[in-house]
C-alpha cells in the first residue's frame, strides 16, 4: 500500500496509516452505516490505536452493495472523515473522496481514499477486513 501524508503541523510527523478495518456504524437517527478505520497498527478492535482515520459512509447500505461506488466528503457530501490524534482531539475532513472497488465474500472492502484534513492530506489504497461490531462504532 503506499500512503502520501503531507502537511506536518502541531500535531506531529504524519504517521504511516497502512492497516485498514471496515464495521457497520450509527447514523445521526441511529440508521446504519458503514465506518472504514485507518491506523498505524493492525486493526483488531474498535476504536483502533491512535491516530487515526475514521471515514463513514451516511447511506443505508450493506457492505456487500458497496462496490463500484464513490461517495464525496465535504459538508454535503455522503461521507464524513475525521482524523483521530487522540481521544476527544480530531480534525473534520474539509474535501475529498472514497472509492470502494470490491468486496469480497468475508466483506472485506478494497478502495482508494483520498481526503484533506486542517493538518494534512490522507491519500491511499486499502483493504479492510469486516469487524463485526455489536451496536455499531459511533464515533
Amino acid at each position: 500500500m503506499i500512503i502520501c501524508l503531507s502537511s506536518c503541523d502541531l500535531l506531529g510527523p504524519a504517521p504511516s496509516l497502512s492497516h485498514a478495518a471496515a464495521t457497520s456504524g450509527c447514523g445521526p437517527a441511529g440508521g446504519p452505516t458503514i465506518v472504514i478505520l485507518l491506523s498505524h497498527d493492525p486493526i483488531r478492535s474498535v476504536p483502533p490505536s491512535f491516530p487515526y482515520v475514521s471515514v463513514t459512509i451516511w447511506q443505508p447500505v450493506t457492505a456487500a452493495s458497496l462496490a463500484g461506488h464513490t461517495w464525496s466528503v465535504d459538508s454535503t457530501g455522503a461521507a464524513s472523515a475525521f482524523y483521530v490524534t487522540w481521544p476527544g482531539r480530531s480534525q473534520s475532513g474539509s474535501s475529498g473522496s472514497i472509492t470502494i472497488t470490491s468486496v469480497d465474500s468475508t466483506n472485506a472492502l478494497a478502495g482508494v481514499l483520498d481526503l484533506q484534513f486542517p493538518s494534512r492530506g490522507v491519500a491511499t489504497q486499502f483493504k479492510a477486513s469486516w469487524i463485526a461490531y455489536s451496536g455499531g462504532y459511533c464515533n
